[in-house]
């Protein structure tokens, strides 16, 4: 998860397999360890705009929780 508003992956198959559950899905929740927060990954999955709820073990910086909250998405941690 980038501070350019999108989610990625390192791994081309599973990013097409998400990328299938999540348009058939009728909200989408990211679990994502606080460790990925602010890094670039080479497949790109979704924009920020595609998630409705993030949950993880720590808050990301203040940039990206604006940039969250500006897209709706509803932080649990």
């Amino acid at each position: 998860m980038d501070q350019d508003r999108d989610v990625g992956d390192d791994d081309h198959a599973e990013v097409a397999a998400v990328s299938a559950a999540m348009q058939q899905a009728a909200r989408v929740i990211l679990a994502v360890d606080s460790s990925k927060f602010g890094r670039r990954a080479p497949v790109r999955l979704a924009s920020l705009a595609d998630i409705d709820a993030l949950v993880t073990d720590e808050l990301p910086d203040g940039r990206l929780v604006a940039l969250l909250r500006e897209h709706g998405v509803s932080i649990h941690c």
